[in-house]
Formats: structure tokens, C-alpha cells, sequence
């Protein structure tokens, strides 16, 4: 190969690269799209353990993400800073939209309802990927609950995830995947179910499992369950009690559906005049 040839190769490889290099800066500064998304899942499960009763959980400590933070306690709970520790204990179990994934302890839709509620403690045991396996788990940690309160939602059904780590990749991977499935395969956004097409096909493993765990929870007597006007929890309605709640109207970002601080404020003030209910009928106060 001639030199000339050599040093143009050469240049334009360096090129790439300092182009490529560029526009991950750039897509990690600027996010238009809200892509941290990916990267604060792939920080979190960096960090899980395994759990006899719930199978994966986020251990100790306060994690910084892209622009929230979550702490979670000794118990593998999340931290609820507007706890007002009354005499009637509320534990709240389900996935990431219980959790409060992509907002800051504050400002949780369970810690914006524990400031309203002095006479409960407010436990948070959500936790990212959840199904009702977990959550089920979840229940045998916390014996002495007064009331149990289930957020369903439409992924509860899937296989339990094991512990894993989650790969990293290139932010510019994740808009170029996200790009593609978005505008040219017609793929739904990351986070978002596609209610209409979800299936429950009899005898199978994870149907006979969920809906084991929900008959199991229901029986107990202590839980509420709740959930957005979706495919699973129309399934459930013929033979369990579940309350519907209006989706929320203020999302993360275009990648991310969980709810932002105005959505977790519209879900606290929906569900509200419930558990105040409940308080009153299971504890004998509010």
C-alpha cells in the first residue's frame, strides 16, 4: 500500500473516531430524547444481589443517576423521607412505577401520599422489572402489615427476571436502536406496553404463576389492588376487586413513560381518597 494511501486510511479512521467520540458527548449532554434512560437502568442493575423472598433487590446506599437519586434503606426499601411513622403500617409493593423510577425520593407518588397521612407508615418496596413473583415475596418480609397496596401493571405477568448485569452500550447505539424501532420498524417507546396485544395464554408457566400469586394475595385479605385501564387489568376485573386510576398525563421523557414529579403529584391525588378509606376501615383511624 502506498503511503499516501496509508495516511489517508489513517486519517479518515481518526476522523470517524473523533466524529463518533463527538456525538456521544453530545448525545450524553444534551439527551433531547431523554436516552439516560438506558443508562440509569444499566447503573441500577449493575448494583442488585439476590433475595430469598424477592429475588432481586438494590442493596443499601444513595444511588445518583442522570438527574435524580434514589436511596434505599437497610431493607432493601425505598426511602421515604416524608414518612410520618403513624400506627398503621401501608406497604406498597410493585415494580418500577411504585418504585418512583426516574424521580428523587421526594418525589414519589408514596412519599408525596405519606405527607398527607399522619397516622400511617409508608413503606416503599417497588423495585425496577417486578412481577407479581417479587411482589409476592415481597409481602412475606413485612408479616405485621396492615394493608398491602398493589399498583398492577401490564409487564406483572412476564417471566421473573434473575440477577443479571446489564450490558452497557454506546449512547449513540441506544438512539440509533431507538431511532430505528421508533420511525422506520414502527416499534413502540422503551417503557411503553402494547396493551391491546398482550396475552395471557392458558397453562402456561408465568399465566399459572400470576395467577397463583394474585389468587394468594386477594386471599390474604390485607391488599388493595390498583392499576391504569389495561389489558391485564381488565383480565382481572370478572374476579378481583381492582380499582382503576386515569393514566398520568406527564411522562419522563419521550424514551422514558414513568411518570416525572407533575405525574407522580396527579397519581397521588387519584389514589389519595382510597387509602385514606382504607386507613379508616383496616386500622380504624383517618
Amino acid at each position: 500500500m502506498a503511503p499516501k494511501t496509508r495516511h489517508g486510511i489513517i486519517a479518515m479512521l481518526v476522523s470517524t473516531i473523533f466524529t463518533i467520540v463527538l456525538t456521544e458527548i453530545a448525545l450524553g449532554v444534551f439527551d433531547p430524547w431523554g436516552m439516560h434512560y438506558f443508562d440509569d437502568l444499566a447503573t441500577i442493575w449493575d448494583h442488585v444481589i439476590g433475595h430469598a423472598h424477592r429475588i432481586t433487590v438494590l442493596p443499601p446506599g444513595t444511588y445518583q443517576l442522570s438527574n435524580w437519586s434514589v436511596t434505599q434503606l437497610d431493607d432493601y426499601t425505598r426511602y421515604v423521607p416524608d414518612n410520618q411513622g403513624g400506627p398503621c403500617t401501608i406497604v406498597f409493593v410493585g415494580d418500577s412505577f411504585t418504585w418512583g423510577h426516574g424521580v428523587n425520593d421526594d418525589e414519589t407518588w408514596i412519599n408525596l401520599l405519606a405527607r398527607e397521612l399522619p397516622e400511617a407508615t409508608v413503606i416503599n418496596t417497588g423495585f425496577d422489572g417486578y412481577n407479581s413473583e417479587n411482589i409476592r415475596g415481597t409481602l412475606l418480609d413485612f408479616p405485621d402489615a396492615d394493608i398491602f397496596v398493589y399498583f398492577i401493571v401490564d409487564n406483572d405477568a412476564e417471566p421473573t427476571n434473575p440477577v443479571f448485569r446489564m450490558t452497557r452500550v454506546s449512547m449513540l447505539k441506544k438512539y440509533y436502536t431507538y431511532i430505528k424501532n421508533q420511525y422506520f420498524t414502527g416499534d413502540e417507546s422503551p417503557g411503553e406496553s402494547d396493551n391491546e396485544e398482550l396475552q395471557l395464554p392458558p397453562n402456561t408457566p408465568d399465566t399459572i404463576r400470576f395467577e397463583a400469586d394474585i389468587a394468594a394475595m386477594a386471599q390474604d385479605g390485607r391488599t388493595l389492588f390498583f392499576g391504569f385501564d389495561e389489558v391485564l387489568t381488565r383480565l382481572l376485573q370478572p374476579d378481583y376487586e381492582v380499582t382503576i386510576l386515569p393514566y398520568h398525563t406527564h411522562r419522563i421523557s419521550v424514551a422514558d413513560a414513568h411518570p416525572d414529579p407533575r405525574g407522580h403529584q396527579e397519581i397521588k391525588a387519584a389514589i389519595l381518597p382510597y387509602i385514606q378509606a382504607a386507613i379508616a376501615a383496616n386500622c380504624g383511624t383517618g
